[in-house]
Formats: C-alpha cells, sequence, structure tokens
C-alpha cells in the first residue's frame, strides 16, 4: 500500500511495499518509480506516468485490478493487480492510496492447473477415440473384441473424472471408479440405479436429454446433482449417443466442479475485502463495510468486528446483525477481568466444567 499526496508523490509506504520495492519510495518521482521497478503493462510495454494508477486515480478515474508486471529488489519477476482510489476530504483532494496485489503465485498455479486439465482433457479425448475404433472392430471379429475389452476397462476404471453409460430409460449400465466415488455408492449398486436420482433438477436432465436426442451431443453444461445421501454439488457434464453392442446408448461424462467453485468464492471475497480497503475513506466506513461483507459471504445472522482499546477492553468497533441488548452486554468484555470462557481459552487459562 503507498499513499500519494496531490502532487503524485509517495508520501507513505507500508512494510510489505517497502519489501518490494527494495527502497523507501516516499518522495521518489513517479518516472523515477517506474525506472527503477521496470514497470510495465502486461503486453511487456513500458508504463508512461500517466498510466500509473495512482496518477489516473488523481486525475478522477479509480482503477480497479490493473495487471502490471515488475521487477522486484530481489530481482525476481511479479505480476500484481493494482488498484487506486482517490483521497477527498470534502470537497478537497488530499491525493490518492494505491494497493498491489501480488498474483504471481496464483496465476503460475493456475497455468499449471490449466496445463493439467488439458493434458489430461486431451488423454481422455485420445481414449473414448480409440474406444470408438475398437467398436468397429467388433463388428469385424469378435475375438479383437475381447482382447481388447480388458485394456479398454482398465482405461475406463482408472480415468480421473466420472464415466458413465446409460439408455434412454435411465438405467445405468456401467460406471467407473471415479463417477462410484463422486455419487458416493459403490458400483454394484450404481449399476442397478436410475440415473435421473442423481440429478437435484429432474428438468435440467429433461432439457439435457432433449438437446442431446435433437444434437447427438452437448459438450459440456453445468447442473445441479446430488450424492446418494442428497448432498447437492455442482457438476460439468459433457453427453453424446453412442452406440454399444449394436445398442443405442448415452455416453456421460461428469466433472465435480465443488474444489474450482470454492476456489473462485475465496479469490472473489479477498478481491472484494481489497477494494473496500482501497476505496472506503475511514476505518469506520471500512470496517463497517467488511462486516457487511462477511454476513453476507457467510451468510450468518451477524458479525462483528472487536479492537482492543487503551483499557485492554474489546469494544465491537463494527458489526451487524447484532441486538442492543447483546452489544451492550457484550461489549464490557475485558482481557484482564473478564471470566468469558473463549477469553480464558485465549489467555491460557481454560477451566473444564
Amino acid at each position: 500500500v503507498i499513499i500519494y499526496n496531490r502532487e503524485g508523490l509517495p508520501v507513505g509506504a507500508n512494510p510489505a511495499a517497502l519489501r518490494v520495492c527494495g527502497f523507501d519510495p516516499v518522495g521518489v518521482r513517479p518516472a523515477e518509480f517506474i525506472r527503477r521497478l521496470k514497470i510495465r503493462q502486461s503486453d511487456g510495454k513500458r508504463l508512461r506516468v500517466e498510466e500509473l494508477p495512482c496518477q489516473q486515480a488523481l486525475a478522477g478515474e479509480p482503477i480497479r485490478g490493473m495487471r502490471l508486471n515488475l521487477t522486484d529488489a530481489g530481482g525476481r519477476e511479479l505480476t500484481v493487480l493494482a488498484s487506486s482510489s482517490p483521497l477527498p476530504r470534502g470537497p478537497d483532494l488530499l491525493g490518492s492510496v494505491c494497493v498491489w496485489h501480488d498474483v504471481t503465485e496464483r496465476e503460475r498455479l493456475l497455468a499449471e492447473l490449466e496445463q493439467r486439465v488439458e493434458e489430461r482433457t486431451a488423454d481422455l479425448q485420445s481414449s473414448l477415440q480409440r474406444l470408438k475404433q475398437e467398436m468397429h472392430v467388433r463388428a469385424v471379429a469378435e475375438a479383437a473384441l475381447r482382447e481388447s475389452e480388458e485394456r479398454y476397462r482398465t482405461l475406463f476404471d482408472d480415468a480421473p473424472v466420472g464415466i458413465v453409460t446409460t439408455d434412454f430409460r435411465g438405467r445405468i449400465h456401467h460406471a467407473n471408479q471415479a463417477a462410484c466415488a463422486m455419487f458416493g455408492v459403490p458400483a454394484d449398486l450404481l449399476e442397478t440405479a436410475q440415473v435421473k436420482s442423481f440429478y437435484a433438477k429432474p428438468a435440467e436432465r429433461a432439457r439435457l436429454l432433449s438437446d442431446v436426442r435433437r444434437l447427438g451431443r452437448v459438450e459440456s453444461r453445468e447442473l445441479t446433482l446430488q450424492r446418494l445421501d442428497g448432498a447437492r454439488f455442482d457438476g460439468a457434464v459433457r453427453m453424446s449417443r453412442v452406440e454399444l453392442s449394436g445398442r443405442r446408448m448415452l455416453l456421460s461424462i461428469v466433472q465435480d466442479l465443488t474444489s474450482k467453485k470454492k476456489a473462485a468464492r475465496h479469490n472473489d471475497g479477498v478481491a472484494r475485502l481489497l477494494e473496500l480497503f482501497a476505496t472506503k475513506s475511514s476505518r469506520r466506513e471500512y470496517l463497517n463495510a467488511v462486516v457487511r461483507l462477511l454476513r453476507e459471504w457467510c451468510q450468518c445472522g451477524g458479525v462483528g468486528i472487536r479492537l482492543v482499546d487503551a483499557d485492554r477492553c474489546l469494544p465491537y468497533a463494527a458489526s451487524v446483525g447484532f441486538s442492543r441488548r447483546f452489544l451492550k452486554a457484550e461489549g464490557e468484555m475485558c482481557l484482564d477481568d473478564d471470566e468469558c470462557p473463549c477469553l480464558r481459552v485465549l489467555q491460557g487459562r481454560p477451566r473444564s466444567g
């Protein structure tokens, strides 16, 4: 975090900014600041002074998540998302605040994950293509079919995504190990079940089947699925018509999106907190906005933030969803003499009973 005056000169920087810069940026002119950190746009072009987020904020244009590349004091290449907002005081402009969020590691992990997904998808597509070729061989020679069945069964069972074959009436004929684990049922029970029991919303399955009958295949569709115990999860389903042993069947490839969505939700929450930090003009306004955001994010009844005052008491600095009676009673909590069980644990004084 770096604070600028209205002339665009840094007047304050937090420890994290000092570590990245390798020098104290206070008083350093914008052009020199760009030169020393080799700040570049995402396309590699050197950033101009007027393109700095702080300069744009001073010109009345708040910046949200500008992607920049730079070289820190240790020579590491970093990717940051920069956000900047003006700092007004009444009708006057005091300066601007700029928040740089280091996303280098996150982007590296995302790129690695995308590469792995592409590789596994390519492997699965290649495997499915080989399976279709083997089905053609079945019509030519039964012996060739028996010879290859075990090989493709191993491929089917070890696939990293759920693979299920069903008839058009919804009866499951085959399901691999990933599908059994995903839906929480053993293989013998899954293959005697009706596939509709694993769709949380029947209307979604009806639309999917209608599109497959009309188009022959649906590449990927996000649906709400459910496990044997009734627990719901978001999944991506790819379905196509195939012919197995002379019978028209449906081949479904299912991917559980729970981890992917959880990561996206976490990243969104962090981004929203950083945006609040950059846009709120006072601590009270910032904390009030944070408790509202946390209440919405956690979907709970009440959220509060306590700050220790000079008397070592813990009044609520911001809260939402609590009654006045609760706030009055809880607002008198003190680190030195309060007998609240939570405080005793924090102070290393647990007491049984």
